[in-house]
């Protein structure tokens, strides 16, 4: 009997050392999983703040490019006013031209 006892006496023992690293086995797992499910969320995150900053750059640039065209067209009207002003100024200066011509004869 002794030889059983002991021998129920070492597998005991060895059981419950199976059992304790089983045990740190699935904590370690679960730790694992944890963390990969919180870089996963980290990733979706991540995802979702590139697919807005790419939509935001995409607005931008369209903003960009009105605001160009209002350049352009502000500039091209500029130029045109100031073409008629010269047009205008020699008009008048040929207008007082003929005039003191007139007062002079």
């Amino acid at each position: 009997m002794r030889g059983r006892s002991m021998a129920g006496n070492l597998s005991a023992p060895s059981l419950d050392g199976l059992l304790d690293e089983d045990n740190h086995d699935v904590e370690a797992l679960e730790r694992l999983e944890a963390r990969i499910l919180e870089m996963v969320e980290q990733l979706r995150e991540a995802r979702r703040k590139q697919l807005s900053a790419e939509k935001e750059t995409v607005r931008l640039k369209d903003e960009l490019a009105e605001k160009e065209r209002t350049i352009e067209k502000l500039q091209a009207q500029r130029d045109d006013g100031q073409q008629g002003r010269k047009v205008v100024r020699s008009r008048i200066e040929s207008l007082l031209d003929r005039i003191e011509s007139l007062e002079q004869s």
